[in-house]
């Protein structure tokens, strides 16, 4: 791309290794411009130059093209529109949050399909389109998908503490015959984690705990944050089944992007005379007991509880989610150590 015809609007992110702009590349595209924090890193702007080149997928991030001067390493990208974590605090449906999670999990099948892992799935790095797709954002720490020492920085760890899996937390507590990573693995701790925050509308940290306290009760106390009892059994049994302490044992990206689809399906149908459901009440912020979903005359929404309670009426579809009773167990099947995931 020609440095001339891109110019910097405004910041609109910032992270441990790079700024994020919203710019216009010849007057006329608007794009997003990462520039990394120390122009000398140019290893780390090539690596993840690379593997942006390498994806084409409509739930990954599309790369425009990049610039690199003396002074200078910018990577051009599509412009999104807001993430999820804005739109989680902005009150969006839970069943289209689930939705855009869902989305995001298929571009992370890409991901590993291809060898490579993200190590920082989170809220913030889950994008939404002009057209309301999501899509899988800032590939800062992608690395190849190979069982091995968790990545480090002058010593430290990288990523975000609150999404991170317990394994990779050993060696920062000293323990000298630390478990290599399975990175597939960390990946989907932290997609269990996005799930319990999606769910919960809220960081899946305690309040007050700080950074050595919560490495310390998530690595060795195996503490995960509770699970209130009114979210549905089926995403309650995949947020568990993510946050395992084995890497093992827990599920890959099309065991629970196929789960999230039942729970959560892209279309309401007007007849669901033999399902049950589950209602977000987005007002008081908690899942309603289950009932039967119901399309009226008048073409509104209504959901109609088993236990007796009042009926919801002119309700937002978007807030129905699909109740599963029975999870068959061969669904979550163990991962082989260095299995890699495919399309």
């Amino acid at each position: 791309m020609e440095a001339s015809k891109l110019e910097m609007v405004e910041v609109i992110g910032e992270g441990g290794n790079g700024c994020v702009y919203r710019g216009e590349y010849n007057k006329s595209i608007q794009v997003a411009v990462k520039q990394l924090h120390r122009a000398q890193d140019r290893e780390a702007f090539l690596r993840e130059l690379g593997y942006l080149k390498s994806i084409r997928h409509p739930n990954v991030i599309t790369l425009y093209g990049h610039v690199s001067t003396d002074d200078r390493e910018l990577i051009v990208m599509e412009l999104a529109s807001f993430s999820l974590a804005e739109a989680l605090k902005n009150g969006y449906p839970m069943r289209k949050t689930l939705i855009w999670a869902s989305e995001a999990i298929r571009g992370l099948r890409c991901l590993h399909a291809r060898n490579m892992a993200h190590m920082d799935i989170k809220p913030a790095n889950i994008l939404i389109d002009n057209n309301g797709v999501a899509k899988l954002g800032d590939l800062g720490l992608t690395c190849e998908l190979k069982v091995g020492v968790a990545p480090e920085v002058d010593g430290g760890l990288v990523g975000t503490p609150a999404y991170m899996a317990p394994e990779q937390f050993q060696r920062v507590l000293g323990k000298i015959d630390a478990p290599r990573v399975d990175r597939t693995a960390v990946d989907m701790y932290a997609v269990g984690m996005l799930l319990w925050e999606v769910s919960h509308r809220q960081k899946p940290v305690p309040s007050g705990w700080k950074l050595p306290m919560f490495i310390k009760q998530v690595a060795e106390n195996h503490w995960r944050p509770y699970i209130e009892e009114d979210v549905p059994h089926a995403l309650k049994t995949t947020i568990r089944m993510c946050t395992q302490a084995d890497p093992n044992q827990r599920p890959n990206c099309s065991v629970v992007g196929g789960l999230l689809d039942k729970i959560a399906p892209s279309q309401i149908y007007s007849n669901y005379a033999d399902q049950n459901f589950t209602y977000w009440e987005s007002e008081a912020k908690c899942f309603l007991s289950e009932g039967k979903f119901k399309r009226e005359d008048d073409l509104s929404f209504s959901v109609h509880f088993a236990d007796g309670q009042p009926s919801q009426v002119n309700i937002d579809p978007y807030n129905v989610l699909v109740e599963i009773e029975d999870l068959e167990h061969e669904l979550f099947e163990p991962r082989g150590t260095n299995s890699i995931q495919t399309i």
